[in-house]
């Protein structure tokens, strides 16, 4: 077949725009640009793979050029799904065109907005009119992530999106009146857990991780614990992280006990207990494996228990324990025999691994063992 540089491709040679898409999501962003400027044809399905996810650029020529492009061209505002923006100095300049942008992004079900506020050139940012340029804008949320922000100044938002269904906010601070009527239909939370007292009601939550560091371990792990009682119904899922807590005096065991009493109906339990610091847990407040045990096996509808790998191993910690004299395979058999209700382990492959094991039980109760990504652990709470 001669090759004849200037002749049309034939009619077959046409891609279907479905498979275009297919190949567009693997282009990076520069490159679905590219395409978008140089080829009309395959322009739909490359603005589409390109904006229905967008991570808004830092700096401040790229992100203003962005901002733009939302403002002024509807047919690329209305194809963004999802939307990730840094609050950044240069905005303080724009924020008109920032108000301008937001208003256009009609179409927009997922929402992340990153506030470093501990940065200088930010001390002086408008946050009340940031959010009342989210409030005003025309989108419905159903996933909201908002980090670094003080929960009160993010409230007129939160009442303006009644459908959203997965809430994370990372801040805390006490809520002396918490609202009646905020998201009356969240499922996934990752919530700070001062914030627990913004459901004054119950609410359909499923999935949720608490992340406990010094500032609310202590006697209030408890309270934070029985304020879970409202959502006993619904919560299968719950991710805990305990983290660098040098003066909280709380064992593992009385948690698991606490959790086992207040959700009956807990389903998957993820744990991660980082409680060292650059204080080691006296020998007073360090579980024995027998305590940690006799804990899980009170859980009688448990299906599903995940051990994090902690940064640290000293000698009176709950981990350090654990592994003592065993292998991976004894101690997924020990968790087993303590709770029958359990199908799923998933621990460190040794003591000092970041990969993981998981044993299952079969149907003839004999445990199968099966290798496991390190970011299925971190992403359980939202997968399993």
């Amino acid at each position: 077949m001669t090759y004849r540089p200037n002749a049309k491709p034939p009619a077959s040679a046409k891609l279907p725009t479905e498979l275009l898409g297919e190949v567009f999501q693997y282009l990076p962003p520069r490159q679905k640009a590219r395409v978008c400027r140089l080829c009309k044809a395959a322009r739909v399905e490359a603005e589409r793979t390109l904006y229905t996810c967008v991570d808004a650029p830092w700096g401040r020529e790229s992100g203003i050029a962005l901002l733009r492009t939302i403002a002024n061209v509807p047919r690329i505002a209305e194809k963004i799904e999802a939307f990730h923006l840094q609050v950044s100095p240069w905005m303080l300049s724009v924020l008109d065109l920032v108000a301008s942008a937001f208003t256009q992004l009609v179409n927009l079900t997922d929402l992340t907005v990153v506030f470093q506020a501990h940065s200088t050139h930010l001390a002086e940012m408008p946050i009340q009119r940031l959010f009342q340029t989210l409030h005003a804008a025309p989108f419905r949320l159903s996933r909201l992530s908002l980090l670094g922000f003080r929960f009160a100044d993010t409230l007129p938002l939160l009442h303006s999106q009644p459908d959203i269904l997965d809430w994370t906010h990372t801040e805390g601070e006490v809520l002396n009146s918490p609202p009646s009527d905020l998201l009356p239909r969240v499922e996934v939370v990752h919530i700070h857990p001062h914030l627990i007292r913004a459901f004054a009601s119950s609410r359909p939550i499923s999935r949720m991780r608490i992340p406990f560091g010094q500032e609310n371990e202590g006697p209030s792990v408890f309270s934070v614990i029985e304020s879970l009682s409202k959502f006993r119904r619904t919560l299968r899922v719950l991710d805990l992280e305990r983290r660098f807590s040098v003066l909280e005096s709380t064992r593992t065991s009385e948690v698991l006990t606490k959790l086992a009493e207040t959700l009956p109906n807990l389903h998957v339990l993820v744990l991660s207990d980082q409680r060292l610091g650059l204080i080691p847990l006296s020998r007073d407040h360090a579980d024995t494996v027998d305590d940690i045990l006799t804990a899980i096996s009170q859980f009688t509808r448990l299906k599903s228990i995940l051990l994090h790998r902690p940064d640290f191993n000293h000698r009176f910690s709950t981990w350090y324990r654990l592994w003592r004299g065993r292998v991976c395979d004894e101690i997924g058999d020990l968790f087993m025999a303590a709770c029958p209700s359990l199908n799923l382990v998933a621990i460190p492959a040794n003591q000092t691994s970041y990969d993981y094991v998981g044993f299952e039980r079969m149907a003839d109760e004999e445990l199968h063992t099966v290798t496991l990504d390190r970011n299925f652990i971190r992403l359980a709470w939202r997968t399993m």
